[in-house]
């Protein structure tokens, strides 16, 4: 009964997250404008999505609370939302695998001509224009107003003596050097930078320091941002035992009360950037501990029977490492976790007192409720909350596989928090 009553409350959890998703989900559209293909501009709320992949097309209302409206890559020319830029062009894309176990001998860049929404990374008398598929491929342009040229740049496997070598073709440098050519020492910053948004926007910083030509438009490339904090709360742990009932049958039909403890840790999230700070790594430093008292009885008359009292605790140490995801608007953010978890006992309790009658014989012994532990307990971990400003709440499952160090026993212990957490 108390292993449901775990289940449903992670599952009322889990849907109570999910609704918390799907009401906030309608409240990100940011003001803006859009200038439609013929000139015309709009004034609107624009949905604001922060992916990883460029958009395809462009969502808006006239008013917060009104009907929604879409416009293709091919009725706008450009829109501003927050601090974003989008540009509709039509380019050259480069859509050779980019990930390394799909890499081919093949050199040659394979070019498709599409329609898409160019993000504007810097704006000016050069500008640098940024294009991800849905396939991860990674484009850069640069140019200004309706052109817009593919800086060229591929990775191919080539035939080592031992072994595949990865190659690169870095045409895109020698068109760098040509583009931003006024400035004297250009070749000296391009020669070590690499194919990526956060370089060659960079470059493009020391291009303007150096021709000391004025930036129109700048968006700053996203990065990993980070939160510490601490979090305390209890917890309510059960244990259970499965394996060889002919050995292990005191253990394995005993009667096991829940345990109510206290846990207290410290906590380090870093933020991946795009999508809204919706994935982070979150990892923790958490004590964790549980004492439960078991009774088995094993009744066959008045003058054979025994009575097994036993007393099984532990304090760890815990390392958890999440994943989580969240929905943030504004200062809430409703969020869910899933992960491991790696403790090492830092305290043990392993004790039973058995009585009994054996044929007139009354019998008294102390001996160690699990004969063969082990310190190392690893688990799963999932759970969710929602966090307001500085605080946060949250409900977490826990199933970690105990302390037993025999074959042909298994331990699981079940545990669920309830953490209150502040970040500094």
């Amino acid at each position: 009964m108390r292993k449901k009553n775990i289940l449903f409350t992670a599952l009322i959890l889990f849907l109570s997250t999910a609704i918390f998703f799907n009401v906030f989900a309608q409240n990100s559209y940011f003001p803006g404008i859009i200038i439609k293909s013929e000139g015309d501009t709009l004034s609107c709320f624009i949905r604001y999505n922060n992916s990883e992949v460029n958009p395809t097309k462009v969502s808006f209302k006239t008013i917060q609370n009104g009907d929604v409206y879409t416009l293709s890559f091919n009725q706008i020319r450009e829109y501003h939302v927050l601090d974003e830029i989008y540009v509709s062009a039509i380019v050259d894309t480069e859509i050779s695998p980019s990930k390394i176990n799909y890499l081919t001998f093949d050199q040659s860049l394979q070019i498709e001509v599409d329609t898409v929404l160019l993000q504007v990374i810097v704006r000016g008398d050069k500008s640098l224009y940024y294009y991800r598929n849905s396939n991860g491929n990674e484009n850069l342009f640069i140019g200004d107003n309706d052109q817009f040229i593919l800086l060229k740049y591929k990775k191919y496997l080539s035939q080592g003596v031992t072994t595949n070598e990865i190659k690169e073709d870095k045409t895109f440098k020698i068109q760098l050097m040509s583009y931003l050519f006024d400035c004297p020492n250009i070749g000296e910053y391009t020669s070590n930078i690499g194919y990526s948004k956060s370089s060659i926007e960079k470059l493009f910083l020391r291009y303007y320091d150096c021709t000391s030509s004025n930036i129109i438009f700048r968006k700053e490339t996203e990065k990993f941002t980070s939160q510490f904090g601490a979090l305390a709360g209890l917890s309510i742990a059960t244990l259970n035992f499965e394996g060889k009932h002919e050995v292990f049958y005191m253990l394995i039909d005993g009667i096991y009360d829940p345990s109510y403890n206290f846990s207290v840790g410290v906590f380090f999230e870093a933020i991946a950037p795009r999508n809204n700070g919706k994935l982070s790594f979150n990892n923790e430093l958490i004590y964790s501990s549980y004492k439960v008292n078991g009774f088995f009885n094993d009744y066959k008359n008045e003058a054979y029977y025994t009575k097994r009292y036993s007393t099984i605790g532990y304090s760890y140490v815990k390392m958890n490492n999440m994943i989580r995801f969240k929905y943030p608007v504004g200062n809430v953010e409703p969020f869910v976790n899933l992960g491991f978890s790696n403790g090492i006992a830092i305290n043990e309790t392993n004790e039973s007192r058995n009585e009994g009658q054996f044929y007139g014989e009354t019998v008294f012994e102390t001996t160690k409720a699990i004969g063969e532990t082990r310190k190392y307990e690893q688990g799963i971990l999932f759970g969710g909350g929602v966090k307001v400003s500085r605080l946060s709440i949250e409900m977490r499952l826990e199933k970690g596989n105990g302390m037993v160090n025999y074959n042909a026993l298994k331990a699981t212990s079940t545990r669920l928090y309830s953490f209150v957490g502040y970040r500094f």
